[in-house]
Protein backbone atom coordinates (compact mmCIF):
# COMPACT_ATOMS: atom_id res chain seq x y z
CA UNK A 1 0.00 0.00 0.00
CA UNK A 2 1.24 3.47 -0.88
CA UNK A 3 1.42 5.94 1.99
CA UNK A 4 -0.09 9.36 1.29
CA UNK A 5 2.77 11.82 1.71
CA UNK A 6 1.29 14.83 -0.09
CA UNK A 7 0.29 17.78 2.08
CA UNK A 8 -1.27 21.20 1.44
CA UNK A 9 -0.91 23.96 4.06
CA UNK A 10 -2.10 27.58 3.86
CA UNK A 11 -1.19 30.32 6.36
CA UNK A 12 -1.87 32.75 7.88
CA UNK A 13 -5.49 31.77 8.06
CA UNK A 14 -7.40 34.05 8.19
CA UNK A 15 -5.32 35.99 5.65
CA UNK A 16 -5.37 39.61 4.54
CA UNK A 17 -3.41 40.29 1.34
CA UNK A 18 -0.98 37.40 1.06
CA UNK A 19 -1.50 33.69 1.58
CA UNK A 20 1.54 31.46 2.03
CA UNK A 21 1.01 28.03 0.53
CA UNK A 22 3.20 25.05 1.38
CA UNK A 23 2.95 21.93 -0.73
CA UNK A 24 4.78 18.77 0.21
CA UNK A 25 4.78 16.20 -2.55
CA UNK A 26 6.55 13.02 -3.55
CA UNK A 27 6.04 13.86 -7.25
CA UNK A 28 7.89 16.63 -9.07
CA UNK A 29 6.17 18.32 -12.01
CA UNK A 30 3.60 20.90 -13.02
CA UNK A 31 0.50 21.44 -10.92
CA UNK A 32 -2.38 23.87 -10.65
CA UNK A 33 -3.37 25.73 -7.50
CA UNK A 34 -6.98 26.93 -7.57
CA UNK A 35 -8.84 29.16 -5.14
CA UNK A 36 -12.64 28.84 -5.29
CA UNK A 37 -15.32 31.05 -3.79
CA UNK A 38 -18.39 29.61 -2.05
CA UNK A 39 -20.27 29.50 -5.37
CA UNK A 40 -17.59 27.23 -6.83
CA UNK A 41 -16.11 29.88 -9.13
CA UNK A 42 -12.35 29.88 -9.63
CA UNK A 43 -11.06 33.25 -8.39
CA UNK A 44 -7.34 32.46 -8.59
CA UNK A 45 -5.66 29.85 -10.77
CA UNK A 46 -1.88 29.47 -10.76
CA UNK A 47 0.24 26.97 -12.64
CA UNK A 48 3.19 26.00 -10.44
CA UNK A 49 6.30 23.91 -10.94
CA UNK A 50 6.75 21.56 -7.98
CA UNK A 51 9.92 19.86 -6.83
CA UNK A 52 9.88 16.67 -4.81
CA UNK A 53 9.62 17.61 -1.14
CA UNK A 54 8.56 20.98 0.27
CA UNK A 55 7.46 23.82 -2.04
CA UNK A 56 6.58 27.38 -0.96
CA UNK A 57 4.24 29.61 -2.97
CA UNK A 58 2.52 32.93 -2.23
CA UNK A 59 -0.95 33.87 -3.46
CA UNK A 60 -1.96 37.53 -3.71
CA UNK A 61 -5.41 37.99 -2.18
CA UNK A 62 -5.54 41.81 -2.46
CA UNK A 63 -8.28 41.85 -5.11
CA UNK A 64 -10.57 39.41 -3.31
CA UNK A 65 -13.50 40.46 -1.17
CA UNK A 66 -13.49 39.23 2.44
CA UNK A 67 -15.08 35.81 2.82
CA UNK A 68 -14.50 32.07 2.78
CA UNK A 69 -12.59 30.41 -0.04
CA UNK A 70 -11.33 26.91 -0.77
CA UNK A 71 -7.78 26.24 -1.94
CA UNK A 72 -7.41 23.10 -4.03
CA UNK A 73 -4.39 21.21 -5.30
CA UNK A 74 -4.89 17.71 -6.74
CA UNK A 75 -7.28 15.99 -4.32
CA UNK A 76 -6.34 18.24 -1.40
CA UNK A 77 -8.66 21.06 -0.32
CA UNK A 78 -8.23 23.50 2.55
CA UNK A 79 -10.55 26.30 3.70
CA UNK A 80 -9.15 29.84 3.65
CA UNK A 81 -10.73 32.91 5.24
CA UNK A 82 -9.95 36.28 3.62
CA UNK A 83 -10.27 39.22 6.04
Amino acid sequence: NAIETDLLLAYPNPAENRLNVEINTSDAGNATLRLFDLQGRIVIENEVELQEGSNQKVLNLENLTPGIYFLKWNNHVTRVVKM
